[in-house]
């Protein structure tokens, strides 16, 4: 519980305030990005247990996430009981003993970025869910066993899914990078007229 996360923040990763009832996209990866993340079933199962802890502990809201070989992103509303550092803090903390028995570890720095526009919930849940389609590890006939939902959350693009639950071909094909979807969503916050109340302002799920 020693270990002090610096959050990385780059030009397009642009968020940095930790903001109670506020939603934010999270990325975390393994040290040097190393894989193992999904080839261990404790592994996935501690990473799972941890965000449904967190939730019912309502230090965050889970919307969705998803579990890569070498990263994890994750979708929340941050909780008033604890500062967004500190929650990251926490979830290494609870899934550390079932990396270190792969020889996996977390990495120092966690890469954030705060929802701004009222849309970006649901494209942040679709490049979430995308993200194993688009690095080609399933096919658009299976559904990936480590992408995880909030049924209380019932995301819009869900409605196009196929009957295995995997997406259609053509998102996959017109699927945008990261650091368009975080522009178009900061691009988005510039042209809505002032409001002294979006930082705290939600889409409700």
């Amino acid at each position: 519980m020693n270990e002090r996360p610096q959050r990385k923040t780059d030009k397009l990763l642009v968020g940095g305030l930790s903001v109670t009832d506020v939603r934010y996209f999270i990325t975390i990866c393994t040290k040097d990005k190393v894989d193992g993340l999904t080839g261990n079933q404790q592994i996935s199962e501690a990473i799972l247990n941890t965000w449904r802890r967190l939730h019912a502990d309502k230090g965050i809201y889970f919307y969705c996430g998803t579990i890569m070989p070498n990263h994890v992103h994750i979708l929340f509303r941050l909780g008033s009981r604890l500062e967004l550092s500190k929650m990251i803090i926490k979830f290494k903390a609870l899934t550390k003993s079932a990396l270190s028995e792969s020889n996996l570890s977390w990495q120092r720095n966690f890469y954030d970025h705060r929802l701004r526009a009222d849309t970006a919930l649901e494209t942040f849940s679709k490049y979430i869910y995308l993200n194993s389609y688009r690095k080609g590890l399933i096919n658009v006939n299976e559904t990936y066993p480590h992408w995880h939902l909030n049924r209380a959350y019932a995301s819009e693009f869900l409605q196009h899914l196929n009957s295995a639950s995997g997406p259609p071909p053509a998102w996959i094909q017109q699927s945008i990078q990261l650091t368009e979807v975080i522009e178009n969503d900061v691009g988005a916050s510039f042209m809505k007229p002032a409001n002294p109340q979006e930082s705290t302002e939600l889409t409700k799920p």
